[in-house]
This record gives C-alpha cells, sequence and structure tokens, in this order.
C-alpha cells in the first residue's frame, strides 16, 4: 500500500510541475507530456498491470515532457533564424533602394547638366545667326523656345522649340 501511495505522489507531483511550469513550457511540450505519460501507462500496464502503469505513466510523462521542451527550442531556433533573414532580406532591399535612389538622381544630374551645356550652346548659335534666345544662360525660357521655333521654320525642320543635339549639329553646320 505505501508503494502505490508512493507511485500516486509522484505522478501528482508530476501533473503539479507540468501545471506551475506551463508558461514557461509551451502547452505542446505538457501536450507531449500527457501523451507520454498515457502512451507509458499503455505500454506499463501491458507489461507490469497496475504498477506497471503507474511507472510508464512517470517515464513516459518525463520523455514526453523533454520532447516537447526539445521541439519548443528548435521552433524558437527556426523562428530566430527567420526573423535574422527577414531582417536581413529588409536590410538588402533598402540598400538596393538607396542605391536606385542615389543611380537616378546622379543620372538626372547628368541629364540636366547635359541639357543646359546644350542649351548654352544652342543659345550661342542662334546669337551668333541673328535670332535673339533672350539670356544666354543655359536655361531654357520662352525667348529660347522661340528662337528655336524660327531657326526650324527658316531651314524646314519639325518645329518643336525644344533643345536637343541634333538641332545643336544642325546649327553648327549651317553657320551658327
Amino acid at each position: 500500500m505505501k508503494t502505490k501511495q508512493k507511485r500516486i505522489i509522484v505522478t501528482l507531483t508530476f501533473l503539479l510541475c507540468g501545471v506551475i511550469f506551463q508558461s514557461a513550457v509551451q502547452a505542446q511540450a505538457l501536450g507531449r507530456a500527457f501523451g507520454g505519460a498515457l502512451g507509458g501507462a499503455a505500454l506499463g500496464s501491458l507489461v507490469g498491470g497496475r504498477d506497471g502503469a503507474q511507472t510508464g505513466a512517470i517515464i513516459g510523462g518525463v520523455v514526453g515532457l523533454a520532447q516537447g521542451a526539445k521541439e519548443k527550442k528548435q521552433r524558437e531556433a527556426q523562428q530566430a533564424a527567420y526573423a535574422r533573414q527577414q531582417a536581413e532580406r529588409e536590410r538588402l532591399q533598402k540598400v538596393q533602394q538607396k542605391a536606385e535612389m542615389e543611380r537616378l538622381k546622379k543620372q538626372e544630374e547628368q541629364q540636366e547638366n547635359f541639357e543646359s551645356g546644350t542649351v548654352l550652346e544652342i543659345q550661342k548659335s542662334l546669337m551668333r545667326m541673328g535670332f535673339d534666345p533672350g539670356d544666354i544662360n543655359g536655361k531654357m525660357q520662352p525667348a529660347t523656345e522661340n528662337a528655336i521655333r524660327l531657326y526650324e521654320n527658316k531651314y524646314s525642320l519639325l518645329e518643336t522649340g525644344r533643345p536637343s543635339q541634333e538641332l545643336l549639329k544642325h546649327m553648327l553646320q549651317h553657320g551658327g
């Protein structure tokens, strides 16, 4: 009778520990413990009857709890690895976005410098050829657009009023 009472006390202690540590060990780990206890009880009862069932339940519960805790750690490690991968993806994406923004800005500056230089040369050519481009400053203005249109009309070009390298070449070939 005393042995039976000891086993009952051990089983209740095990269950009490499971309830106390439930916050530290996820419900899945406890599920594994109870599943192990049930499996151990079933196998223990086949081998050793009622006493075997209690012993099997205790052993199965401990093994199940250990397995559940191990699975929890593995799951946490996987989640941490996934979080690190996500953070790295986001970091790389920001680096790529920044590089693309810098590339576009540089391209825009180069285009602006190119256009400014082209406009300035066109303004000079227009002035040499007797057209009034307004201020010769490399910036498009209504007077420059009007002078380009007059030039394009005089030489039977498509009237766009827009500066271009082709227009500048044409002007240089015709005395500009």
